[in-house]
């Protein structure tokens, strides 16, 4: 009966994160890198790395060629990061350092 009101309360106060979650760490792996394809959306982006990252820069708002340029960290720590370059929110490219 404990074990079911602790999870009851995990559930109301959101406090329990899944092993899966808990693995995602904000920054981007090598892995994660690997997964994430021209034509995706910024939403299928953040989560595959698990972070919303950092808007890097943004052109053209309101227009049929608005560009936005995100940031995010990689998980080998150094200079490691990745850089996704959007258009009209799909991947347009995407670079990556120390992400081998």
């Amino acid at each position: 009966m404990a074990i079911t009101g602790i999870m009851l309360a995990c559930f109301i106060m959101g406090a329990c994160t899944s092993p899966a979650q808990e693995k995602n760490k904000p920054t981007a792996s090598v892995k994660e890198f690997a997964a994430i394809e021209k034509g995706m959306s910024y939403e299928e982006v953040k989560k595959i790395v698990g972070s919303e990252g950092e808007r890097f820069s943004e052109t053209g708002k309101g227009t049929n060629n608005h560009k936005f340029v995100y940031v995010w960290d990689g998980d080998k720590g150094g200079q490691s990061f990745i850089h996704i370059t959007f258009r009209n929110n799909k991947v347009l490219s995407k670079q990556g350092k120390q992400m081998q």
